[in-house]
């Protein structure tokens, strides 16, 4: 598993040095094969099951606290998620390997008020074959992973609300 995030990280500078610098990107449609719904838990313990957010559109967002574009991206989740406050959306910020308190010591550096899963053992990753961080799955409210993106982005953008808001009204 450790060789697994060495790897990530890896990725993850490559990833900063060509996604973030593209921020007017708007997040391509998803191209893949389905994707399992995982049940993680969030920093308090409660189990997150991403198949009873059916109905909704879910921003599945995986990231690391070492990982520089993660932590550049993850004040502009937040600002999507106030954005979209009241609307049926979710952001989900699945933390790649690491422990509470890893991630407790992180968010006193950088207080975020996003719901932040664990994966400790790395499952969700494995069924979702993410290679590299951070990377994002927007699923729209039938259960299908519509929009996928890889690398850092500006996400309370105008384009990605106005995506996230035309999936809401398709659903």
């Amino acid at each position: 598993m450790r060789q697994l995030f060495f790897a990530l990280l890896s990725l993850c500078a490559v990833g900063a040095f060509s996604a973030a610098a593209r921020a007017d990107a708007i997040v391509p449609a998803y191209d893949g094969p389905p994707l399992a719904p995982f049940a993680l838990q969030d920093m308090d313990g409660n189990t997150v099951d991403l198949a009873e957010l059916r109905g909704q559109v879910v921003l599945v967002n995986f990231w690391a606290t070492w990982c520089p574009p993660c932590v550049e991206e993850m004040p502009s989740l937040e600002r999507l998620q106030d954005r979209l406050e009241g609307k049926p959306f979710k952001l989900l910020a699945v933390n790649m390997g690491e422990t509470r308190k890893q991630i407790g010591d992180f968010l006193e550096h950088l207080p975020l008020d996003i719901t932040i899963l664990l994966d400790p053992d790395g499952i969700a990753l494995r069924k979702w074959k993410v290679f590299a961080v951070p990377s994002s799955y927007i699923i729209a409210p039938d259960g299908r992973v519509s929009h996928a993106y890889t690398g850092a982005l500006e996400w309370d953008d105008d384009r990605v609300v106005e995506l996230v808001e035309q999936l809401l009204a398709e659903g």
